[in-house]
């Protein structure tokens, strides 16, 4: 999964270098959105949880999820929020917060409402 994650960031195109665009853009890829991301979410929450009791997951939970805090991190970045460690590890767990709630909501409502809250945690960070 991680790799996979990687992968999608990588290939974000660099119209938006920075930005509250570019931040938007790079959040969005941690958010099961559309039929390829929600499984790959699914897979996050049982290794997540499983993680907690099996010590031969740790590694493996703790590299998808340095993976997504790398994520939050390059958004803060791209809003000008450099070294705030309290600003990351807030926009790390609201990120968890967020995919969870889409998940928990189930694929018959539109992810907009997602979106307007991302845009509206943005906003908390200046962008």
């Amino acid at each position: 999964m991680a790799p996979r994650l990687r992968d999608r960031v990588d290939a974000l195109p660099e119209d938006h270098v920075g930005g509250p665009e570019r931040a938007r853009a790079l959040l969005s890829l941690l958010l099961p959105l559309d039929a390829e991301r929600r499984p790959e979410a699914s897979v996050l929450v049982a290794l997540s949880a499983c993680a907690l009791t099996e010590p031969g997951l740790q590694p493996i939970w703790r590299e998808v999820d340095g993976t997504v805090r790398d994520v939050c991190a390059q958004a803060l970045r791209a809003l000008g929020v450099r070294g705030d460690i309290v600003a990351l590890d807030h926009l790390h767990t609201f990120m968890n917060g967020l995919a969870a709630q889409l998940m928990n909501r189930g694929e018959g409502r539109s992810p907009q409402w997602a979106l307007a809250v991302l845009d509206q945690e943005l906003l908390r960070h200046g962008g």
